[in-house]
């Protein structure tokens, strides 16, 4: 088989579609998957190479069906939360894991471990809530622990035929709570720069870019330039977007496969054109392939940048995986390193097969 990969990625594709159609016990999936690696290893023992063919196929089947297991789009609030929703004011505490910037005041924040407190007992949420704040004058940072009044909510879909799928799309985070506060005068800080110190550091770093932009372009410059080089596209104003929507250029404002790849290239030109003023290393190393090789730096770094979310990990993914294959001088195997790039988002994320964003980049890399 010249392209054992292919085939393989297709069936594991097959098993996360199965997963996420029909629900089955994970205990029962995980011995299922044992049995047929055990038959795969006792077939290659005996060299049955056609035998080995098809558990390594049906292994890979399995394996996408456990791993759409854990899908978001799985996950159920249980009866303790669902009791809840709607129906009266709760002291809600959550740790901060993503903050969308708006002009106009507006606030979305992303919560994470958050609680419910009553005054004998506490119940937790799995999973994210989105609070959405209409005004608010108050700053957060990422992993600041905070801590207020609201009414839960279920998020709703309109009810028109094949219009956007919210419930999904929030889903696909990991939220399906939320909760909409007029204000943040209520909202108290319990705790300060909680998580994981090495994020944190990235988020000051995002944090004085955006007030770098505040400080020396003028308006609507610099909301653009945020949506491109942080990922702040909620800072763009409506008109903005809607005249991007109209241009069919709205795709622009979200960081993608587009914007890694340009970073890679002028990357790769930059550090080539300095590599080439030495006459040592022009005679004794390849410029070329050093260029490539220290390319993928500045496109990972570029990503924890750009707010490190799930579009633009799956557009570092594609763009790294093409760059190793250059590396390994097999830019001429495009559908393998696809179906490599293609296993290794869908392993980090699995509901990224029903994201319309993922379909795309695959598609652009049969255009």
């Amino acid at each position: 088989m010249t392209k054992p990969f292919v085939p393989l990625v297709c069936f594991y594709i097959l098993g996360i579609v199965a997963g996420e159609k029909w629900t089955h016990p994970i205990e029962l999936i995980e011995f299922i998957c044992f049995f047929l690696l055990v038959g795969f290893l006792i077939s290659l023992l005996f060299n049955q190479k056609k035998i080995s063919t098809v558990f390594s196929f049906l292994v890979f089947f399995i394996l996408g069906s456990l791993m759409s297991s854990f899908s978001p789009l799985n996950e159920k609030l249980p009866a303790s939360v669902l009791n809840f929703i709607g129906k009266r004011l709760l002291n809600i505490e959550g740790t901060i894991c993503n903050l969308n910037y708006s002009d106009n005041y507006e606030k979305e924040i992303n919560l994470s471990d958050c609680v419910i407190h009553f005054s004998n007992y506490n119940v937790s949420i799995p999973g994210k809530i989105l609070l959405k704040i209409r005004y608010s004058l108050n700053s957060y940072d990422y992993g600041d622990r905070i801590r207020f009044w609201g009414t839960l909510r279920l998020p709703r879909n309109f009810s028109n035929p094949g219009g956007f799928d919210y419930v999904k799309y929030l889903r696909l985070d990991s939220i399906q709570v939320l909760c909409y506060l007029r204000d943040d005068r209520a909202v108290v800080k319990v705790a300060i720069k909680r998580l994981n110190p090495f994020i944190l550091f990235v988020e000051k770093i995002r944090h004085t870019i955006r007030l770098f932009l505040n400080e020396n372009i003028d308006f609507p410059q610099r909301e653009i330039l945020k949506a491109l080089i942080i990922g702040d596209k909620y800072c763009v104003p409506k008109e903005i977007q809607r005249d991007f929507r109209k241009l069919g250029l709205s795709h622009l404002l979200v960081i993608s496969g587009l914007h890694i790849g340009i970073i890679a290239f002028v990357s790769f030109v930059i550090i080539r054109a300095c590599l080439r003023i030495s006459t040592y290393i022009l005679l004794h190393f390849q410029v070329s392939k050093i260029a490539t090789f220290c390319s993928l730096f500045p496109i990972l770094f570029y990503c924890l940048i750009a707010g490190f979310r799930l579009p633009t990990i799956r557009a570092t993914i594609m763009v790294s995986v093409y760059i190793i294959s250059l590396l390994l001088e097999r830019k001429e195997d495009l559908l393998q390193t696809l179906a490599i790039a293609a296993f290794l988002i869908l392993v980090v994320s699995p509901s990224s097969l029903f994201d319309v964003s993922f379909q795309l980049s695959l598609l652009l890399f049969f255009q």
